[in-house]
């Protein structure tokens, strides 16, 4: 398995933000899209999934709760912020992360 380049991939960052999907606590880096945090968890999965990563299929539609507030966002277009909660995600993106999302919590 080849090692993943994240400072290929990834926009600057220099910590990890916490955000909840489907109730779980994940790290992603900050200053990163919401998809590219879901590539850090499942490195070997997001790529292959089927995403446009240009706001055109919709196919990585989430049900965003921020600062109180919910509201439908694109994966690909909302940058991850301390806090946030996907409260729903879309069927690709819950295949992507079958595995991170049934993983035993540390």
């Amino acid at each position: 398995m080849a090692e993943t380049r994240w400072e290929e991939i990834l926009e600057p960052w220099s910590r990890l933000v916490t955000v909840r999907v489907l109730g779980r606590p994940f790290q992603v880096p900050e200053n990163n899209l919401l998809l590219r945090g879901f590539q850090y968890l499942a490195p070997e999965r997001v790529p292959y999934g089927d995403f446009c990563w240009n706001a055109q299929c919709f196919n990585c539609r989430c049900l965003l709760r921020r600062g109180g507030a919910e509201t439908s966002v694109l994966a690909c277009q909302t940058v991850a912020r301390e806090g946030d909660e996907l409260l729903e995600v879309s069927p690709e993106v819950e295949q992507v992360l079958r595995d991170v999302l049934r993983a035993p919590t540390p």
